[in-house]
C-alpha cells in the first residue's frame, strides 16, 4: 500500500500535471490530455485535490513522518510544498499544533487515605516515598496545630499512616503561655530537598484550650497573631521519621503568610506572600547547603504585582505563579482582589530568576487554590473564583468553593495552552494541601465551607465553624 501511494505521489507532482491513467482507456485521450495541460480551467484545482488526498494517505499510513520521508526520493529541485518547506517539517509543525491542545487522558480521583483529623490551611510535601502533612486548623473553633503526619506511599499510591509528631523547636516565645495556651501553625508552605524537610512562613497563634466546646470564655487569642518569619527545617531519617528542627530567619521584606514556595535543584524559592500589612512582590532564593540549611538569601526579580494565596510550581525550567490575592488591605478585611493572571519566568544557569512575563491567564479569577506540574502540563486544583471573598448573610460568612480542576499544556518555550477543565475533585475544597510524587498527585484536607447549622456567638460576635475535610484523594498520572 505505501509503495502504491508513493508512486501516485511521484506521478502527480511530475511535470506539474494531474494524474491521468494512460492505459486501457476506451477512447483516444491524447487530445484531452493536451487540453488539460494547457487550457483546463479546473486543472489546478484537481491537482491540489489529488495532492492533498495523497498527503493525507501518507500521513495516515505513517509514510510521511520525519523518519521515512527520504524514501520518497523526491528530487531537490521539485518544490512539493509552498516556499520550499520540507514535507517532514510540515508534518512536525502540524503535530505540534494539534497536540498542544490535547488534554491528557481523563483519570478519576480516587480515595487514597485520610488524616487523623480534618485540617485546612495545612501544608504537604513528598520525599523518598513518604508524604508529610503539617499544621493547619484542626477540630474546634480556630484551633491550629503543630502536628506532622507521616504516610508511607504504597505501590498502588494509597497511603499508610507511618507515624505522627510535632514541631518541637518553634521559637521559644510560642512554646508556652498562661491558661493552657497551645501553639500551632497555619498558612505556611512545605517542601523537601536532599533529605531535608522545610516549613516556610505561616502564622503562629495562641489558642485557649479552656474555651472549647464554646462557652462563656472568649476563644480569642490573648496575644496578637504572630508571623513565622523563619524557615524551619529538619533532616529526614531513612525510615521516614524526622530529626531535630532548626530555624533560619527569612529576609525582612519577605511575605511570611501564604507565600509561594518551590524547590528546584536544591535551591529554595520564596515568592510573594502577606507581610502583615500588604501583599509582597518580593522574591528571594537560597541554595541549600550540605547540612540542609538555606544559604545566604538572594533577592530575585520581583513580581509584577504583590500576591498572597497564590500558587507556584516549576516545569521545564520555568517558574509559574498562578492567580492569587492582590488587594487585601488588612488580614481582618473581607475585601480581597482576585487575579486570573499567570506569570512565568525562566530559571537561568546561575539559578537566578529571569524576567517575569504574562502567560495564558486562567478562565476566571482564582484564589486559595493549588497548582502542580505533572509531566508536560500544569493542574490547578480546587480553590474559589468568585469576585467577593465572603458572602455575608447577616450571621456568618459563607464561602463559594470549587471542586474544579484545570489543565494547561506546557510548550517547549514555556508557553501555556488555554486552560481546559479536567475531572473534578470528589469534594469542593479550598485552603487545602497538594503534593506530587512520580506522577501521583495528592489533594489533602482543606475546607469545603462553613457549618451553618452550628453558628456560635461569643460577646456578640457570631461565626460558623469551617468544615474540616480529612480525606486524601489521588490522581494517578504515572502512566
Amino acid at each position: 500500500m505505501p509503495d502504491i501511494i508513493i508512486k501516485l505521489f511521484k506521478v502527480s507532482i511530475s511535470l506539474n500535471q494531474p494524474f491521468i491513467p494512460r492505459k486501457h482507456f476506451p477512447i483516444n485521450i491524447v487530445p484531452m490530455f493536451d487540453y488539460c495541460r494547457t487550457s483546463c480551467p479546473v486543472r489546478k484545482c484537481i491537482t491540489r485535490i489529488i495532492t492533498t488526498f495523497i498527503l493525507l494517505l501518507l500521513f495516515i499510513t505513517g509514510c510521511g513522518t520525519a523518519n521515512n520521508t527520504d524514501s520518497l526520493n523526491v528530487p531537490d529541485e521539485v518544490s512539493v510544498l509552498p516556499d520550499s518547506v520540507s514535507f517532514s517539517r510540515a508534518v512536525a509543525v502540524q503535530d505540534t499544533a494539534v497536540t498542544s491542545r490535547i488534554t491528557p487522558e481523563l483519570k478519576e480521583w480516587k480515595y487514597a487515605g485520610s488524616l487523623p483529623k480534618g485540617l485546612y490551611d495545612n501544608a504537604a510535601a513528598v520525599w523518598n516515598g513518604f508524604l508529610y502533612v503539617s499544621g493547619g486548623f484542626g477540630p474546634g473553633p480556630d484551633v491550629n496545630t503543630d502536628d506532622i503526619f507521616i504516610y508511607k506511599i504504597m505501590p498502588d499510591g494509597t497511603l499508610d499512616l507511618h507515624g505522627a509528631g510535632s514541631i518541637p523547636n518553634m521559637p521559644l516565645s510560642f512554646k508556652s503561655g498562661a491558661k493552657g495556651v497551645v501553639r500551632g501553625i497555619d498558612g505556611h508552605a512545605m517542601t523537601a530537598s536532599n533529605g531535608h524537610l522545610y516549613i516556610v512562613g505561616g502564622k503562629f497563634q495562641y489558642v485557649r484550650t479552656d474555651c472549647y466546646p464554646v462557652s462563656s470564655v472568649p476563644c480569642f487569642s490573648p496575644t496578637p497573631t504572630a508571623w513565622n518569619r523563619s524557615v524551619l527545617y529538619t533532616a529526614i531519617n531513612e525510615d521516614g521519621t524526622l530529626s531535630d528542627w532548626h530555624e533560619v530567619p527569612l529576609p525582612v521584606n519577605t511575605g511570611p503568610y501564604t507565600p509561594g514556595v518551590t524547590m528546584v535543584n536544591d535551591h529554595l524559592y520564596i515568592i510573594g506572600g502577606w507581610d502583615g500589612e500588604r501583599n509582597s512582590r518580593t522574591v528571594v532564593s537560597a541554595a541549600i547547603l550540605p547540612d540542609g540549611s538555606p544559604g545566604p538569601w538572594i533577592e530575585e526579580t520581583p513580581l509584577p504585582v504583590g500576591l498572597s494565596k497564590h500558587a507556584v510550581t516549576v516545569s521545564g525550567g520555568f517558574i509559574y505563579v498562578v492567580g492569587g490575592n492582590t488587594g487585601m488591605a488588612t488580614l481582618s478585611a473581607y475585601e480581597q482582589g482576585y487575579s486570573k493572571a499567570v506569570y512565568s519566568a525562566q530559571l537561568q544557569g546561575s539559578h537566578s530568576i529571569g524576567e517575569w512575563r504574562t502567560a495564558e491567564p486562567l478562565p476566571d479569577t482564582w484564589i486559595d487554590h493549588k497548582v502542580i506540574a505533572v509531566s508536560d502540563g500544569l493542574f490547578v486544583i480546587g480553590g474559589r473564583n468568585v469576585n467577593e471573598y465572603y458572602h455575608y448573610t447577616g450571621d456568618y460568612y459563607d464561602y463559594i468553593i470549587q471542586n474544579t480542576v484545570l489543565y494547561s499544556r506546557v510548550g517547549h518555550d514555556g508557553t501555556l495552552s488555554p486552560w481546559t477543565p479536567y475531572n473534578k475533585l470528589p469534594v469542593p475544597v479550598v485552603r487545602h494541601a497538594v503534593a506530587a510524587d512520580a506522577g501521583l498527585v495528592y489533594s489533602i484536607g482543606g475546607t469545603s465551607g462553613q457549618d451553618i447549622e452550628n453558628i456560635g456567638c461569643i460577646q456578640g460576635v457570631c461565626s460558623a465553624p469551617y468544615v474540616r475535610e480529612s480525606g486524601i484523594y489521588l490522581l494517578d498520572m504515572s502512566s
